[in-house]
């Protein structure tokens, strides 16, 4: 997935990049006509990055904005960025799921779960009709939305409930884990 966050592969600040893509978007609305798909979607979806400095070291929102605006050809619809402390998440979007909502990067009603995602998960429906059961709120019709509540109720056991093509960074500043 264009991942790369080990040591060896990559000098610090570590950086990751991940996009990952399934479903074939009307594009009209972004002036590009539907017989280019082959050559034009492999340029226009969401993109994701993120950053992990030393501990004690801020995250330079500087270098995220950077990495957004290189970013800028994969999701025209909306740009975001967060940090805390020494780690930062950019998106890119590019609007198929709630076109509304679904802002990126994405937080948990505590403000301490945070992910960038790109992608679709297949079975988001059924885990979402799952998880209301359970108790979750839900704020978006966004299938990002259920990452942060799947983690919230299974921790990283999340990714066997998971069906579907996609990247995404997510940061629980509670425990101190990023899950990519």
């Amino acid at each position: 997935m264009g991942c790369r966050s080990a040591p060896a592969q990559l000098p610090p600040p570590w950086t990751c990049r991940g996009v990952v893509a399934s479903t074939k978007p009307d594009l009209s609305r972004h002036g590009l006509p539907a017989r280019q798909f082959g050559v034009t979607f492999s340029r226009i979806m969401c993109g994701i990055a993120g950053i992990i400095m030393a501990p004690g070291q801020a995250a330079p929102v500087v270098a995220l904005e950077a990495m957004g605006a290189a970013m800028q050809h994969r999701g025209p619809d909306e740009a975001g960025t967060w940090t805390h402390q020494n780690i930062g998440l950019a998106h890119r979007r590019l609007s198929i799921i709630d076109l509304a909502g679904g802002q990126q990067p994405m937080h948990n009603a505590a403000g301490t779960t945070h992910v960038v995602f790109n992608g679709e998960i297949y079975n988001h429906l059924d885990l979402r009709r799952e998880l209301a059961a359970e108790g979750a709120i839900f704020h978006t019709q966004c299938d990002t939305e259920i990452l942060l509540h799947l983690y919230d109720a299974h921790g990283s056991a999340m990714l066997d409930k998971l069906e579907g093509m996609f990247a995404f960074a997510l940061v629980d500043t509670r425990r101190n884990r990023v899950l990519l």
